[in-house]
């Protein structure tokens, strides 16, 4: 076996993975192999039965029988459980696993967490549940192949928790798992083939009402019971919700008066959030800035702190996820994406893209860096879109070790792909050879040597023209394991030649001899004619011709940005391919349209000069022509100067904005007064940095503002709205803060909202005779909600309510059934009873008769 290139990463990154038929190990200049010599097989089985499973929850309430569902189902097929986010189906699944019939199975239960995870390392994970490596202290990463003979005989119950992929990602996991019972939970349902799909859905009352009970640590009876079964169904029995809002409440931080308007705030959520984000601090909003860098991904709370530079961010995100503004994977944290289109934050992808390295290379646990990987996936597209090469390059490079150490391969070729396409795009040799490098181990460890070879051959020539040494060692290192030396070719045994035989006579005849000599003689001269040396044709070559004076961009100021532009030609007879890049690419950066030229076509090398910070800057500008292998240079260079700030005299004029109070003036409640603008205009003489708009207390208006950086003379406008759901007189003050300049206005806002009429209509309302039809129509018709506080029979004798029930609040024009039936019919005659209708709209609370005659 060769030796292994001693080059090792810094940092917690270690360890060696069995793959295929191969040992890879991760390293900073790219993964190295060795040929795995073990005798007998790299793969073993765990100890049966398995129990790969989480904690248990406590308690859980109100789903029972979703579980007894899926457990009578799942023996007849896989079942996919769906629901939105929160519903509670982590709750459900880490239970079920510990329901007798899952425990029973032969080969016992696993319980894996997709989320945000390809499908490549989710079959990684349910492998590793079951198998493991015969090496000691070496990881295994098996083929397809590998993973398919190993799992067919496999009979368990496996649990793929957060798996939202695509129905042909769906089929191909199962497709790994066909004698196991396997349940899948997502939030839409994709499982069409084979198989049952169970919806879940929002907790009923009780269980809801339970669940709250349980996180606010205290029980409700009586009017309080009443104030919780409503705000449960203002949440429509969300799980997460109820636990984070009873969580408040055993706090301290919420009491019933504050349960009431907080159900009314859900109800009109969007709203609620404007709200609360006018009263949010800074380092909140560098908290969520950060988390909205890297939207739907989940982000470690480290790296959140680290990139937002807020020391406490850790208790900041848990008061923001009590808030409903993040949702927790702990201690991994994300931003909703429909709260993050609602919140106004500032743009920090960038930022968080160059950070993001720097927190990599601080962590110590491998594992919560790979755990980040969707998120710096994000980052990476986004900096690819933005042509951010250099970053983009940095953060890939950053990341990738972690994620072969911890052999999350899928996501690891994702993050390589994005890498090829900026080190391509900007003509970085040294970072495309490292992605090639890193694309061909892993396709040598997969067992597609052919595909994986090419590439390799690809990295090499790409890190010797680069004269990346360290880096060429491990890629020719690699190519000679993928691609061993055999044994030289078998060479038959000479054959002995045989004694000659005397002839009977001494000599031949003249003719014979005559007829010898001219074949020779010809023969010699046949000879003569093939390999007489013969004038060789002209050699088509490809040759460039460019310009190589020095670009010099002289001397710019600060936030320009300056172009130059060179042209290539191939003036060769044949063709040619042409690499461009920088030695540094610090301070400039190139884009090409340059690579395969024909004799007589050209191409264009455009170069740009990072200028936001002065200094003198130079570097080298490197045209390879790659056919030839000959190469030149050209030097680079620029100066930046400091831009100099206008003085303070010369900003001229004046902010323009209408100071006249907002009056909304009197409107009924719930009604739709639409909203009240203002235009802001700049008619000074610099431009404004920004504008800080905001309401002093938010509680019953809101605003949405398009003012930012304004050029003198143009203009943005504010927007306030009022909410009209409670009767009073309301007053805010509307506050607006120019920076840059000496600007600060304040402008009152105003408005009063009438009592509207709450009114409940009932159909039929005098009587209900069950021989005619058992159902009565309830209907909000006055102008604001009405709370439905009895629904009742008196007696409940002979008769009784059945499902479905009205909610607890009737919107106006909304409209809802109660369902009577008579379950006594044990003697004939009249039943009679009295149907209670209590609500809190203006007219009467109904008492209707019911009645109906039994005949035998």
């Amino acid at each position: 076996m060769a030796d292994q290139p001693m080059i090792h990463v810094a940092g917690s990154v270690h360890g060696q993975v069995a793959a295929g038929n191969f040992v890879y190990q991760a390293q900073s200049i790219g993964g190295v192999i060795n040929q795995l010599k073990i005798e007998g097989d790299v793969i073993k089985p765990r100890k049966l039965p398995v129990d790969d499973r989480p904690g248990r929850p406590d308690r859980i309430f109100g789903r029972a029988s979703t579980e007894t569902e899926i457990l009578a189902r799942v023996d007849d097929g896989p079942v996919q459980l769906f629901g939105e986010e929160g519903a509670g189906k982590t709750w459900l699944l880490r239970d079920l696993c510990y329901r007798p019939e899952a425990e029973a199975t032969r080969d016992g239960v696993a319980y894996v967490a997709a989320l945000d995870r390809p499908l490549e390392d989710v079959v990684q994970s349910v492998f590793e549940a079951f198998f493991e490596s015969a090496l000691p202290q070496i990881g295994i990463k098996p083929t397809t192949d590998q993973v398919r003979r190993a799992m067919a005989d496999v009979e368990a119950f496996v649990v793929v928790d957060d798996f939202d992929q695509p129905r042909g990602e769906l089929e191909a996991l199962l497709g790994v798992t066909t004698k196991c019972r396997t349940v899948v939970a997502g939030t839409t349902e994709t499982l069409l083939g084979a198989g049952s799909a169970i919806p879940l859905r929002g907790l009923d009352p009780d269980s809801a009402a339970e669940v709250f009970g349980s996180a606010a640590g205290r029980s409700f009876d009586g009017h309080s019971r009443e104030v919780v079964l409503r705000f449960c169904g203002a949440v429509g029995g969300h799980a997460e919700t109820l636990v984070r809002t009873g969580r408040q409440m055993a706090r301290g931080e919420l009491d019933l008066d504050g349960l009431v308007a907080l159900g009314a705030d859900l109800e009109a959520r969007p709203d609620s959030l404007r709200q609360l984000t006018n009263r949010l601090g800074i380092a909140e909003r560098r908290v969520l800035a950060v988390l909205a860098a890297v939207p739907g991904a989940a982000m470690p709370a480290s790296a959140v702190r680290a990139i937002s530079e807020v020391d406490d961010a850790e208790a900041l995100l848990g008061s923001l996820q009590d808030a409903g503004l993040v949702r927790a994977a702990s201690p991994r944290y994300r931003i909703p994406p429909e709260v993050a289109s609602m919140l106004e934050l500032p743009d920090w992808r960038s930022t968080t893209l160059r950070q993001l390295p720097l927190w990599i290379a601080a962590e110590n646990d491998a594992g919560e860096v790979a755990h980040s990987a969707p998120a710096a996936l994000s980052l990476l597209r986004w900096g690819v879109q933005r042509q951010q090469w250099a970053d983009v390059i940095g953060l890939a490079r950053a990341v990738a070790p972690f994620l072969g150490a911890t052999r999350r391969w899928g996501m690891l070729r994702s993050v390589l792909e994005v890498a090829r396409q900026a080190a391509e795009a900007s003509g970085d040799t040294g970072a495309l050879g490292w992605a090639f490098h890193e694309l061909g181990t892993l396709d040598v460890c997969a067992g597609q040597v052919p595909a994986g070879v090419d590439l390799l051959r690809r990295a090499e020539r790409l890190r010797e023209s680069a004269g990346d040494l360290d880096g060429l060692a491990a890629t020719r290192h690699n190519l000679m394991q993928a691609v061993p030396v055999g044994p030289p070719p078998h060479t038959p045994p000479p054959v002995k030649a045989k004694p000659p035989t005397k002839s009977p006579r001494s000599g031949w005849p003249g003719w014979i001899k005559l007829l010898l000599a001219v074949l020779i003689i010809g023969g010699i001269g046949a000879v003569a004619f093939l390999y007489w040396p013969q004038s060789e044709p002209e050699e088509r070559a490809g040759s460039l011709e460019v310009d190589t004076r020095p670009v010099d961009f002289g001397r710019v100021t600060v936030g320009s940005e300056p172009r130059n532009e060179r042209l290539v030609e191939n003036v060769g007879t044949g063709p040619t391919d042409v690499i461009v890049f920088l030695e540094r690419t610090e301070r400039f950066d190139v884009e090409s349209d340059c690579g395969f030229l024909d004799p007589g076509e050209t191409c264009s090398i455009t170069i740009g000069f990072f200028t936001d910070e002065p200094g003198g800057y130079d570097d080298v500008l490197i045209v390879e022509d790659e056919s030839s292998g000959s190469a030149v240079s050209i030097d680079v260079r620029g100066t930046v100067d400091a831009a100099v700030d206008p003085p303070v005299s010369e900003c001229d004029g004046f902010i323009d904005v209408d100071t006249a109070p907002i009056d909304f003036g009197s409107v009924p409640q719930e009604a739709n007064v639409g909203e009240q603008q203002r235009e802001v205009v700049n008619r000074t003489t610099c431009p404004i940095d920004s504008f800080d708009v905001f309401l002093g207390t938010a509680e019953r208006f809101g605003i949405e503002s398009s003012c930012g950086f304004l050029d003198p003379g143009e203009s943005c406008s504010i927007t306030v709205r009022f909410f009209t759901d409670e009767p009073g007189d309301f007053d805010d003050v509307l506050v607006v803060d120019a920076g840059g300049v000496d600007f600060n206005v304040e402008i009152g806002v105003r408005g009063s909202v009438e009592p509207g009429t709450s009114i409940l209509r009932a159909d039929p309302s005098d009587e209900l005779d069950l021989a005619a039809g058992d159902t009565i129509t309830l209907r909000g018709s006055g102008e604001v909600p009405v709370e439905l506080f009895t629904i009742e029979l008196e007696l409940g004798e002979a008769f009784e309510i059945v499902e479905p029930f009205c909610p607890p609040v009737l919107q106006p024009n909304e409209s809802c059934e109660v369902h009577v039936e008579l379950f006594d019919r044990s003697t004939e005659g009249r039943r009679d009873d009295l149907l209670l209708i209590g609500h809190s709209g203006d007219n009467p609370d109904y008492e209707i008769p019911v009645f109906t005659f039994v005949i035998n």
